[in-house]
């Protein structure tokens, strides 16, 4: 009888550590995404209807290229030497599509920063990614220019025809950074 009621306590204890835990990371997990709205709020704020500046000509002509009658650009940074970044890359088809459906003129663009050229194309080749939306850059230049997009959070921008940031937030993060993507694409035709 002794064992049982040890064995009911620690069953208790356990349950109530547990409950304290789910609840610690409930709270954690509240105060992250309260922290990340803080700073995707900040970012906005920062660099919301200004141009993309960068120094290198070749990597801008790259990102705009073909895109006269574009009302619309995203662009998106990934550090291609890192495999997590490749898998992430195959999770953005449905979002290329679900935004070519809004415009089909959008300007969609992946810039991979990478130190081995033939690799990386490798890799968009086994994930059977088109090299149509890549641009690569081989110095780093967009990452030097905007550090923030080393966040996969905060490593898309939306831009209009002026090539002026509207809004920054990964789509892929966030059903309603997606939504809000859509609707200024559909508001401010």
């Amino acid at each position: 009888m002794k064992n049982n009621k040890q064995l009911f306590l620690i069953l208790i204890s356990c349950l109530f550590m547990a409950f304290l835990s789910c609840n610690t990371f409930t709270f954690n997990s509240s105060k992250k995404l309260e922290k990340l709205n803080k700073e995707l709020i900040e970012l906005n704020n920062t660099y919301r209807n200004k141009k993309i500046d960068l120094q290198n000509p070749s990597l801008l002509n790259d990102l705009f290229r073909n895109d006269l009658d574009n009302d619309y650009s995203i662009l998106v940074y990934y550090d291609a030497d890192c495999w997590v970044c490749f898998e992430e890359l195959s999770a953005w088809q449905e979002i290329i599509n679900h935004f070519k459906k809004i415009d089909s003129k959008i300007n969609i663009k992946f810039i991979l920063s990478t130190t081995n050229l033939e690799k990386t194309l490798k890799n968009l080749r086994e994930i059977n990614f088109s090299e149509s939306y890549i641009v690569i850059d081989m110095d780093n230049s967009f990452l030097k220019h905007y550090k923030h997009v080393s966040y996969k959070p905060y490593n898309t921008m939306l831009l209009d025809k002026n090539k002026k940031i509207l809004f920054i937030g990964s789509p892929l993060k966030s059903k309603n950074l997606k939504k809000h993507y859509s609707e200024l694409i559909l508001n401010e035709e």
